[in-house]
Order: structure tokens, then sequence, then C-alpha cells
């Protein structure tokens, strides 16, 4: 349906081999469709290496109850 502007799409069983592609000197927002999955991802991202990893509560389903905006580009 859509993602959230400037974001990266990086499936959870591709997240070793894409983390390093990943800035390590910004903050990083996981999502994922509910919420659920994301603090996994962040964990395995913080033993990588990335210091500012947060999760969106309520994943991309909370994100659309906002009404906030999604994109089909890129």
């Amino acid at each position: 349906a859509g993602h959230i502007a400037q974001s990266r799409s990086v499936p959870a069983d591709e997240l070793e081999k894409k983390a390093a592609a990943l800035p390590k000197n910004k903050p990083l927002i996981v999502v994922c469709e509910q919420g659920r999955a994301a603090p996994r991802m962040a964990q395995r991202l913080k033993a990588l290496g990335h210091a500012e990893v947060f999760t969106l509560d309520g994943g991309m389903r909370a994100w659309y109850a906002a009404n906030l905006p999604v994109t089909q580009k890129g």
C-alpha cells in the first residue's frame, strides 16, 4: 500500500546482510506491520554497532490509523 517517505525497506531475513549499508551516525527507526517484530530487529541492529535505534509503536498500522503520509515511490 506504500511506505514512509525517505525510508528503506529491509526484510527481516536480509537484515544481517544489509545492515552494513545503513548509516551508523544517524538514528534509525525500525518499523514493521504491527510493531511486534521491530524490537527484535532493533536489538540486532544495536548488536551490529548501530547506537541510536528506535521502533515505531504500533508499526505501519498505527501510522495508517493516524492518517500520516505514505508514498508509492522508490
